[in-house]
């Protein structure tokens, strides 16, 4: 049996081994066409059922909360500046107006 396993492996090692004309994305982000509009990223809504500000717990060996972790702003307000960064990052405008 382990020649057998010994064998397999082997074979499957040589097939690969072969060339293979795929390539890898980009690691650039692409950039977004000259004439695109801005885009409005609108409001993110935390429905989480939490206080708007918490952002989880640090928990001892058995659950037990140790330390609360909250922000200074609402949790929906930063994700909503997280996700705007994330558009512009990627060559995408967003209109702070809208």
């Amino acid at each position: 049996m382990g020649q057998w396993v010994i064998g397999a492996s082997a074979r499957a090692w040589r097939c690969s081994r072969a060339a293979s004309s795929w390539n890898a994305p980009s690691a650039t982000p692409n950039k977004a066409a000259a004439s695109a509009r801005p885009v409005n990223v609108g409001t993110f809504v935390d429905a989480r059922g939490e206080p708007a500000n918490w952002l989880g717990a640090i928990r001892g060996g058995f659950g037990n909360p140790l330390k609360n972790l909250e922000s200074d702003r609402p949790v929906a307000d930063i994700v909503g500046a997280a996700f705007a960064d994330g558009l512009r990052a990627r060559g995408v405008t967003v209109d702070p107006e809208a």
